[in-house]
């Protein structure tokens, strides 16, 4: 169900929403996703890198263009993203850069924090992207039309395996961090 960034159809988004839309999250080194970030700017639309494999080089794009908050950060994401490689991920390109903020999944156990220290707490919002397991115990539920397994609190889709939001309360993620 994820589709390009086309900047036509943002711009039907756009008007749909009459004035309404605050944020919207795109993978912007997918064809028109620099496009589609000048249109959201000129518009008044937070433009968020976020659902992305974006290299360093492409982030600096998109912040260029007009992105100022780089969402869901570390979730799906390779694991060279923990630590910034030579193709360095959003969430290490928007941590040393002013003109960006970062909202982040919640900090995972073992990890407390990270992202925090390189760019200061005053530039990260965490959310939870919780499902209706949230507060609930391992086992089989619904996101949408996708069926997910939790097991020890990670909600995974059984088909594919990816993180499939979270089962994490805020009270919790303000605990670990």
């Amino acid at each position: 169900m994820l589709r390009d960034p086309e900047p036509s159809e943002v711009r039907k988004l756009i008007d749909a929403a009459r004035g309404r839309a605050k944020m919207l999250t795109l993978a912007t080194e997918l064809p028109g996703g620099i496009d589609s970030v000048r249109l959201l700017a000129e518009h008044g639309v937070i433009a968020a890198v976020g659902h992305t494999d974006a290299t360093y080089e492409q982030t600096v794009e998109a912040i260029d263009a007009g992105a100022t908050v780089a969402t869901h950060l570390f979730n799906a994401m390779p694991r060279s993203a923990i630590a910034p490689p030579a193709r360095s991920p959003p969430c290490w390109r928007t941590s040393g850069d002013r003109r960006a903020h970062q909202r982040r999944h919640a900090p995972a156990p073992g990890r407390p924090g990270a992202g925090v220290p390189s760019c200061g707490p005053e530039r990260v919002a965490f959310v939870t992207d919780a499902m209706d397991a949230a507060g609930f115990g391992d086992g089989r539920y619904l996101l949408g039309p996708l069926e997910v397994e939790v097991s020890d609190g990670v909600a995974r889709l059984v088909e594919g395996g990816s993180i499939a939001g979270s089962t994490l309360t805020l009270d919790r993620a303000f605990k670990r961090a």
